[in-house]
């Protein structure tokens, strides 16, 4: 999900996603592999279903490199495949629709982006509507206070390090 996150250029996603790996014991050299994609730090079968992930969301869902695959299916059974599949699916699908929440934040910096205007209000209608019930869950799954979330989504986006427990 992290790698998929980065591929998509969705910060506040690649956030969350960095959050929840380090809760759930991923350490800092794992997660800079995933970000950087190092493939010597990786175990091959878990190199190709990174390496798949992120091509599939990079080309759109369309052809992935034949090696790429071919890499993939070497360690994966096709069902296995599918599930990565539609993993980097549902992730781009997020992905894109908070990156079009992004641009109108961008907009209103008056900043906008060129064309999104009609996308940026009804994705952004739809994510506030899910942001009473979105924004506890993560403030409880993170174990953050609703500020500090904001904060160290502020920071990370800056490069700044976060003051996540471990």
């Amino acid at each position: 999900m992290v790698t998929v996150a980065r591929a998509n250029g969705c910060r506040m996603c690649s956030y969350i996603h960095q959050e929840w790996a380090i809760r759930a014991g991923v350490s800092d050299d794992e997660i800079a592999q995933l970000e950087g994609t190092h493939p010597a730090e990786f175990d091959r079968a878990r190199w190709s279903a990174v390496g798949y992930a992120r091509s599939l969301a990079e080309n759109d869902f369309k052809q992935v490199p034949d090696q790429i695959f071919a890499d993939a299916a070497r360690y994966y059974s096709p069902g296995e495949l599918r599930n990565i599949e539609v993993a980097a699916l549902l992730m781009t699908m997020a992905n894109r629709s908070v990156n079009t929440v992004d641009a109108l934040f961008s907009r209103l910096r008056g900043v906008p982006v060129s064309q999104s205007l009609t996308s940026e209000i009804a994705i952004t209608a739809a994510l506030v509507a899910a942001l009473p019930i979105g924004v506890p869950v993560l403030c409880l799954t993170l174990r953050k206070s609703p500020h500090r979330l904001v904060r160290d989504f502020r920071a990370f986006t800056d490069g700044e390090p976060t003051n996540s427990t471990r």
